[in-house]
């Protein structure tokens, strides 16, 4: 969904400062100053059509974007160290309205008015400049439907983003819930926790479930948006987790019928990696 489409016409675009810079040589932009952690979240959950950051994506936030979007962003640089991001589909395609723009800050004009208004970068050199055009033309815009800010969807129902883990307890909370507020609706969109902060940094669910710990990214996107820190609320326990540093530890599960009581990190070793120094284990047998 496009929620970048502002109602003057204009296409929404984020990252530091200099997306007011990249707004101006572009035309029909209108920059939104977030920082370049902020940025990203906003792009995944495309309230912006691109994020202007110096620095490359993480592979974090790749991840978060390719979820929604279907596929990779498509990445290029406008000036030396400064990149460009913009959501793609699983086929590269992009939003047709976002491939002009990209044309337009390519051309030798816009090219000229980022040297003026980006003093601080070098402008790219003749072959990249030639490889960035190239990458723009070769991409194929598509229609991408439109929808307003927001958690609520076009039904009227609100929209709940985040962690896979919690789709046993959802719809029981939403349940209990709606014996209250019968006439309220909701719609659950649950494909891990890497999507829950994103989303709740772009306003875009009511509330962020996630099966984790905030990690750093997380909580930098947000703040950067928002200007405070998220209110956390616990309302289950993992037997293994979590950790200090807000990461869930790995664990091993079997059948509730298996008459294993446990596994030493040796036999776990001989499982899973070929080759390993005390033998390959394939059979539940050499486990006694």
């Amino acid at each position: 969904m496009a929620r970048y489409v502002l109602r003057d016409g204009l296409l929404a675009i984020d990252g530091g400062p200099e997306a007011d810079a990249v707004a101006t040589a572009g035309r029909g932009l209108s920059p939104l100053i977030v920082g370049p952690a902020g940025a990203m979240p906003l792009l995944t959950q495309g309230t912006v059509a691109l994020a202007v950051i110096p620095r490359e994506m993480t592979v974090i936030e790749r991840a978060a974007v390719r979820r929604f979007s279907g596929g990779l962003p498509f990445a290029v640089p406008v000036m030396q160290g400064l990149y460009l991001y913009v959501r793609c589909d699983k086929d590269g395609a992009v939003d047709e309205r976002v491939k002009p723009v990209l044309q337009a800050l390519f051309s030798d004009a816009g090219q000229a008015r980022l040297k003026v208004a980006l003093t601080m970068y070098k402008p790219l050199d003749p072959a990249a400049l030639t490889n960035a055009r190239t990458l723009i033309e070769s991409l194929h815009g598509i229609a991408i439907p439109q929808r307003a800010g927001g958690y609520v969807a076009p039904d009227g129902s609100l929209s709940i983003i985040g962690s896979d883990t919690l789709t046993s307890i959802m719809p029981d909370l939403l349940a209990a819930y709606a014996r209250q507020a019968p006439k309220l609706r909701f719609t659950a969109d649950l494909r891990g926790s890497s999507t829950a902060m994103p989303a709740l940094t772009a306003g875009t669910t009511i509330f962020a479930p996630m099966g984790r710990e905030l990690w750093q990214n997380d909580l930098d996107g947000f703040r950067q948006v928002k200007g405070c820190d998220p209110v956390r609320i616990r309302i289950a326990y993992a037997s293994h987790g979590p950790r200090s540093d807000g990461k869930t530890p790995p664990a091993i599960y079997v059948n509730a019928g298996n008459p294993l009581t446990g596994l030493s990190m040796a036999q776990v070793q001989c499982i899973f990696a070929a080759g390993a120094p005390g033998g390959d284990i394939v059979d539940w047998s050499a486990l006694g």
